[in-house]
């Protein structure tokens, strides 16, 4: 990233060239990874960044973009309830 901003400083005298966008965001880890894989729970945040990521890949591939609810259909994580005391 620094080297073509740095590329593209030393090339204003001939004409202008704008450095490319840097990668915005917070990644998605190895650990969030796995847990989608193995059914575990993953978080609202976490989901969405995955769901990113998926669409950035399937956009390079020339593919539909997908949405969230079939992306996670199998696991929707659903919050355990509180038993009632009787």
């Amino acid at each position: 990233m620094k080297l073509k901003k740095l590329q593209a400083r030393k090339k204003e005298g001939s004409e202008k060239v704008e450095a490319p966008k840097g990668r915005s965001g917070r990644p998605v880890s190895q650990r969030t990874l796995d847990a989608a894989f193995n059914g575990g729970v993953v978080s609202g945040p976490a989901k969405t960044r995955i769901l990113r990521a998926v669409n950035f890949l399937l956009e390079k591939k020339k593919a539909e973009p997908t949405d969230l609810k079939s992306l996670f259909a199998a696991n929707p994580n659903p919050k355990p309830k509180a038993e009632k005391a009787e």
